[in-house]
């Protein structure tokens, strides 16, 4: 993470001053399941597959669990133990880019 200020440059071109730098602490994010939230109607094979290519690509020890909503009902299952991911901005960029931003929750 950067921490910095945003000031116009000598040719009113905006310039960005880093002023901190800091690695965020992810060890919180890999302790429990990683909940991907999901519609059923979304839920067809090329997204499931997708999804099992996004998980695969990750591999780690946190368990997945996914969340699929159906109108007011939601229903959790747990995914394969054999695609457990590593917990991490990369993976929580791959899911949102298949499933929407909100998917993570």
């Amino acid at each position: 993470m950067v921490r910095g200020r945003l000031e116009k440059g000598d040719e009113g071109s905006p310039r960005i001053r880093g002023m901190e730098v800091s690695v965020p602490n992810l060890a919180d994010a890999s302790t429990g399941p990683v909940a991907v939230h999901l519609d059923v109607a979304r839920c067809t094979p090329p997204v499931v597959e997708r999804l099992r290519e996004v998980l695969a690509n990750h591999p780690g020890t946190v368990a997945v669990h996914l969340h699929l909503r159906n109108g007011a009902r939601t229903t959790v299952m747990s995914i394969d133990e054999r695609l457990r991911v590593t917990a991490s901005p990369s993976l929580y960029g791959d899911l949102k880019a298949l499933l929407g931003p909100s998917c993570l929750g």
